[in-house]
Parts: structure tokens; sequence; C-alpha cells
């Protein structure tokens, strides 16, 4: 049965004058097995929207909390409040959803609450109500927003590998990768989502997993560095690894190819709802094809047919989701928004630079980053979503009629 996304007209919240969008008949249909599919019509009539920065946090005297050497890592509290983990200064600091400096949540050492030399590159994560997680694999340690607590490290289960996601219902989540064919100048592994069930204490324990496909590494380059020689394991050109993202829910998102198609899986296989957008891929072909091939241990009868169409998904603790498109020019950025119900409410795109990591959505249609100016001197925006007249982007609920 298809219905049509119900209409909605200019709306008010938080406060802010916004209108509401992903009323350009937008269809969703309930399939014999109960998965949704939501059809959104062509991007090309998509609004366009303009990421246009809100807030900055940063400087480029030589001094103060607010300079940064390396931002490797980023995490958003429930109140606004903005955790920076600078890999150069060893530490993470706080800020206020203002932008003023807090504190020094932690910083590295050897004592409780501590970054521990284990954890080192580390990713931030905010879990509510006032856990923030720092990690790498293999170890879990969790303070609060004032750098209490941390006092016990937890080690992954498994192969999992720390990435930075949480659900509402007390998971958190890595990405497992299990050894499943050895050659001597070929690895094949299997890809899970693995969730993370965290107790009442922070007691972690695995809780399902997902598995997202496989990824093939083959022997590369040689390279050299200290006297030392060794081979650089390669993965097949032009070929993304699933983008996966979770849901407030508990749900895995991952991103089908290659057309383009976001499922929304439960930890148990089930697809429970898929979002279509008729975005073309690009055929790899001619010379760019042949050059690929020639620069990795891949043949061109090896490669992908398409070049991606998406570099990376991630959910806001709304239930947004911003897709950010694949392109090769690294300055040509932009992201699909979607509202909670598969609404394409618009392409986004940044009035400045960004990293490619790290980067996350908030509420409201915002989103931070990291951007540089021409001395590689870092700071971190707070960008909003709006209409070329200024408005921000708003949405109603999943309401449907015949």
């Amino acid at each position: 049965m298809f219905v049509v996304l119900a209409t909605f007209a200019a709306c008010t919240g938080s406060g802010e004058q916004g209108v509401a969008l992903g009323d350009r008949g937008v269809f969703a249909d309930t399939l014999a097995n109960g998965r949704v599919v939501v059809r959104n019509p062509d991007p090309d009539g998509a609004v366009s929207l303009r990421l246009v920065e809100e807030l900055r946090i940063g400087s480029i005297l030589d001094v103060g909390p607010d300079v940064f050497g390396n931002v490797g890592s980023l995490a958003i509290d429930q109140a606004g409040s903005v955790y920076v983990g600078d890999y150069a200064a060893g530490e993470v600091r706080s800020f206020g959803a203002d932008g003023t400096f807090l504190r020094v949540v932690t910083r590295r050492g050897p004592g409780p609450g501590q970054i521990p030399a284990s954890v080192f590159p580390f990713n931030l994560l905010w879990q509510e109500p006032h856990r923030l997680w720092l990690g790498a694999t293999p170890t879990l340690f969790f303070v609060d927003s004032l750098g209490n607590g941390g006092d016990a490290a937890h080690r992954l289960p498994g192969n999992a590998a720390w990435t930075p996601h949480a659900d509402t219902l007390g998971g958190i989540y890595g990405r497992r990768l299990d050894l499943v064919e050895r050659e001597s100048s070929r690895l094949v592994h299997e890809s899970w989502v693995e969730r993370l069930a965290v107790s009442e204490d922070g007691t972690v324990s695995a809780a399902g997993r997902l598995l997202l496909g496989r990824v093939e590494y083959r022997v590369g380059q040689t390279v050299s560095r200290g006297g030392a020689r060794g081979n650089v394991m390669q993965t097949r050109p032009m070929h993304v690894e699933t983008p996966w993202t979770v849901d407030p829910g508990g749900e895995i998102w991952r991103v089908g190819a290659p057309d383009y198609a976001l499922h929304r899986v439960t930890l148990g296989g089930d697809t429970v709802r898929t979002v279509k957008l008729p975005r073309v891929p690009v055929p790899l072909t001619g010379r760019e094809r042949a050059d690929l091939a020639e620069s990795s241990p891949f043949s061109a009868a090896e490669l992908p047919a398409h070049k991606p169409l998406i570099r990376d998904i991630k959910a806001g603790p709304d239930g947004w989701l911003w897709v950010r498109l694949w392109s090769p020019n690294p300055n040509d950025d932009a992201w699909d928004i979607f509202d909670p119900c598969g609404r394409h409410l618009g392409v986004a795109t940044p009035d400045l630079p960004l990293d490619a990591v790290p980067w996350l959505p908030y509420r409201g249609g915002r989103l931070l980053a990291v951007t540089r100016n021409a001395l590689d001197v870092e700071t971190i925006v707070r960008l909003r979503a709006e209409t070329d007249s200024g408005a921000p982007v708003l949405t109603s609920g999943c309401a449907s009629s015949e």
C-alpha cells in the first residue's frame, strides 16, 4: 500500500521561526513483511540549504585553552556542551553551548580519570545522562563532565574497534573485524557492528552484532621508515566500506550500493525501513579506471563499476540522518539531510571548508566540525542548516494520509 507522507506548512520550534521541508511528494509503501519503503523525489528539485556558522571555538593566538594542536575527536552532551579531544595536548577540554571554556576534563597520565597510554589516540562519545567515554582499541573508560570516575578500564570484546556511537537504551557500539581468509598477500575480514551493553556501574559486555559485509586487503606499496621496510595493505580503490550509524532507538542505519538506499536494520538482521533517493552513480571508466588499477594491487576488472555516492552517514540525537556525499574534490562538500521519517529535507553545503573528520550532527539541524585557516590553525565550528532566506529547517511528525 502506498501513502503520501503529509505535507506541512511553516511551523515554529524551540522559539525559532522556520520552514518545514520534506513535502515534495514523498511516498511510503509498507511491504508484506512490515518494512516501510520511503521514496523521495529527484534531488535536483530539492531545497538548497546552507550550513551557516553560528558558533566558533578556537583562537589563532599561541596560548590559551581554545588553542588546538590536533583535534581528533568531538562529543556533545544534552545541554549542548562541547568536548574536544586534542591529540597534540593529550587532553580533553569542555566548552559551554555558548563557546565559553569550562575546564580540562581529563588529560594523559597514570592516575584515576586520566587518559592511559593504551587509550591514545582516543575517540570520544557522550552517553546520556552523565558518561563521557574515551576509547581506543582495545580499551575503554569513562568520566563524567567534571572528569570524575574512570578508575576502571574496560577491554573491548573480541576484535571490536571503538567507534563512537550510542543509543538511548544504554548501548554503545564498536566495529568488529573477524579474519576469515589469509594468504601471503591477501587478507579478508568480515566487518560487524557490535553492540556493547553498559550496566549501571559502567561494566561493558557484548550484546549482539550485525554483519556489514567483507573487507579485502592486499599487499600494495612497499615503504621504508627508519631503516625498516614494510608492505602497506590496501583496500579496493573506489570501494567505500559500508557506511553505518546508530539510530537513537538502537537500530543500525547502513548504506546500500550502488544505488542510493539507506536501510534501518535491527541487530537481528530485520530491515524495518528503507529510504531511497534517486541519485545516479557515476560510472568508473576509461583512463581513470586504468590509472587506479595501475596504482593498486587490484586489477581494473576487480574495481567497482561505479564511483561511490556516499562517504559517511551519522544520525543525530533527534533521529535526523546526515549523509555526507562522496566527491573526489575535498572542497566540494555536501550533506543530504533526512528527518526521522526518511523525508529528504534538502542538500546542505557549508560556507567554509571542513575537515573530513571529526564531525557530528546535533539537534535542530546543527553540525559540529573542524575547519582550518590558511596557516593550518584549527578551530571548531557549529553550523546551522538554513534556507537561502535564512530560515532554520524544521520538520513535523510522521503522520500520513491515503
